[in-house]
């Protein structure tokens, strides 16, 4: 959730999961997706906004994989979890999240470099918008574009299939965590659970773990804070 202090007005940052009819259909897909209350509402009511971001990888390429060549992973996008970054430009709700690669042209899997505990085609991705734009278009009912940060710019489409750039670390707990910005640090933290399904299975919840960023681009090495089991709970 995001409250605008001026309107009173909340965003909600929603993960989206959908299912297929069609028996031949392998798995689900995966979007964020935004909902706005007004002061009136007070978060009992929301109006839908629109997708914000999906997977590079397309539909039918993830549904109906196996037509394709592509192993049944899901790609999981995880929560939508977004900072506010200040820059002269304004200020930028910044959301990261797990994107999933494509398959290349000659129908071969797109590995990235840094999978970590995601799918070996996943990596940790940022899409973004101004927050005085998606406010603005709030009040209205309406959503706006969000740009995906891919090879030094926020320059690819959030929906319908835009490229990305995965960012220094990698995916952990299918991302399932939240960001925010610690004052006393002056960074951006962010917090995920550890493991994952299809690598790293072992350490699949077994630690709360935490990434720092000063430029919210650039994030270091994941650090554990603490080794247990959530299923413990």
């Amino acid at each position: 959730m995001y409250k605008d202090d001026a309107s009173g007005g909340i965003l909600a940052f929603i993960h989206m999961e959908f299912s297929d009819p069609r028996p031949e259909a392998e798995m689900c897909y995966f979007r964020h997706g935004l909902g706005w209350s007004d002061k009136e509402s007070g978060g009992r009511n929301f109006t839908w906004l629109g997708y914000t971001a999906e997977p590079s990888v397309s539909y039918n390429h993830s549904m109906f994989g196996q037509q394709y060549g592509r192993p049944k992973w899901y790609p999981n996008m995880g929560l939508p979890a977004y900072i506010v970054k200040k820059e002269k430009e304004g200020e930028f709700f910044q959301i990261y999240y797990g994107d999933t690669h494509d398959l290349a042209a000659d129908g071969s899997v797109q590995n990235t470099s840094n999978s970590g505990a995601g799918n070996p085609d996943q990596g940790v991705a940022v899409v973004r918008a101004k927050v005085a734009d998606v406010v603005a278009a709030a009040k209205q009912g309406k959503g706006v574009p969000w740009k995906k940060y891919y090879q030094g710019s926020f320059s690819e489409p959030g929906i319908g299939g835009g490229k990305f750039s995965p960012l220094s670390i990698d995916p952990q707990g299918y991302m399932h965590g939240d960001a925010a910005f610690c004052a006393p640090l002056k960074q951006y933290v962010m917090v995920q659970q550890s493991g994952g399904r299809i690598q790293q299975t072992s350490a699949w919840r077994q630690a709360i773990i935490l990434s720092f960023s000063k430029d919210g681009l650039a994030w270091s090495p994941w650090q554990t804070v603490v080794n247990i089991s959530i299923l413990d709970f």
